[in-house]
């Protein structure tokens, strides 16, 4: 099979459609990060490209978009260290305020989540959340006594009462594998459905997961994003048995 080349003309013409487009991109990311002051240096690329000067345009656009993800990265840096300072206030007003898990007690970064200002999650991703989390709770409960008197039930339930509760909790326990299976077989890992027990089962927060490394938590939040769209998903189509957590 013959394959065709472009005469010379033809690959300046590619070459400067390229570097225009990529002209195009550039403003709409320079007009985007206001203050960046990278505007004359954009002119200058354009002046360049009229030159013919396509080496030296490609070497400022990288420049400029070097600079651009400086900031970029740095504005994040800037507001996860802003997040911490407000989780630091929060948790210090509530006294560290902590939820029962079991035997043990979590820090409650859900909340802390759920409570940032501007907001991260959307109202459904919340409320996914929140499912979650009040299935985690039933279904990590230490000893059907406890369940008992969290249920109202009097402190010695009859025989009824403690299957009653055993199966609720059995039914909440089979909800939440049913959300990880599904996120398992939708990314063939099951690296989503552990944060989700993390964050939204025992209250950990995106920072502290990964050793309070601002930068970290910024993609452990996108993650965490994700896995509630997932688990949205996964509730609606095993529409697991529930009473009240």
């Amino acid at each position: 099979m013959t394959k065709l080349k472009a005469t010379p003309a033809q690959a300046v013409a590619l070459e400067r459609r390229r570097l225009v487009d990529r002209t195009a991109l550039v403003r709409g990311r320079i007009e985007a990060t206001p203050g960046c002051g990278l505007m004359p240096k954009l002119a200058n690329v354009e002046s360049r490209l009229k030159l013919l000067q396509y080496g030296v345009a490609r070497v400022l656009l990288d420049e400029i978009d070097d600079t651009l993800e400086a900031i970029r990265a740095k504005t994040a840096e800037t507001e996860q260290a802003q997040s911490a300072r407000e989780q630091d206030a929060l948790l210090a007003d509530r006294e560290v305020e902590t939820f029962e898990v079991g035997v043990a007690r979590a820090r409650d970064g859900w909340r802390w989540l759920t409570s940032r200002k501007p907001a991260r999650l959307s109202a459904a991703q919340i409320s996914t959340g929140d499912r979650y989390s009040a299935l985690y709770a039933s279904a990590h409960r230490d000893g059907l006594s406890t369940s008992a008197n969290d249920n109202g039930v009097n402190a010695d339930p009859t025989i009824q009462q403690v299957r009653a509760l055993a199966e609720l909790r059995h039914n909440h326990r089979q909800a939440l594998a049913a959300v990880q299976a599904h996120i398992q077989r939708s990314t063939g890992s099951g690296k989503l459905g552990a944060l989700l027990d993390a964050v939204c089962g025992r209250g950990e927060s995106p920072r502290e997961l990964v050793g309070k490394d601002d930068r970290k938590a910024a993609v452990v939040e996108a993650e965490l994003r994700v896995a509630l769209d997932m688990a949205t998903v996964a509730f609606k189509m095993i529409a697991p048995r529930e009473d009240a957590a």
